[in-house]
């Protein structure tokens, strides 16, 4: 399937990267590759090293597939206490990564889900009894 543009899905968790590309139905899965597959270690799936040598691997396949642009979709679920989602530096190394090899990333969003609702609270809806 020779297409020139595709779409990128980034998913940065605490301990872990999965990176995807689909075409842009998003129907057929191009690529799959995660932090597991490449570190030798466990501990080492989320570090710099493993981006480094994923996005070396990505690019190599998007030059064999003739792919020139993506839209890239970004996840983050490293969220702290108060919900609200933490910025990983991953993803400008993922960026500055495929523009060195002349790849173009025309739209760029953040589908993090936000929860609506808040942390439950203690003692349940009904409050404390005696």
């Amino acid at each position: 399937m020779k297409t020139d543009a595709a779409l990128l899905y980034v998913l940065l968790t605490k301990n872990n990267l999965f990176v995807s590309v689909t075409d842009l139905s998003g129907a057929h899965t191009l690529y799959r590759n995660t932090g597991g597959q490449v570190a030798k270690n466990p501990r080492d799936k989320n570090s710099p090293f493993t981006i480094n040598t994923m996005i070396r691997e990505l690019s190599l396949f998007l030059l064999e597939a003739k792919i020139q642009a993506l839209e890239m979709r970004v996840c983050m679920r490293s969220v702290v206490q108060g919900g609200e989602p933490v910025f990983n530096p991953h993803t400008m190394n993922i960026r500055r990564g495929l523009e060195r090899i002349g790849i173009t990333i025309y739209n760029e969003q953040n589908i993090t889900p936000v929860p609506t609702d808040r942390v439950r609270a203690k003692y349940g809806r009904r409050g404390r009894r005696s």
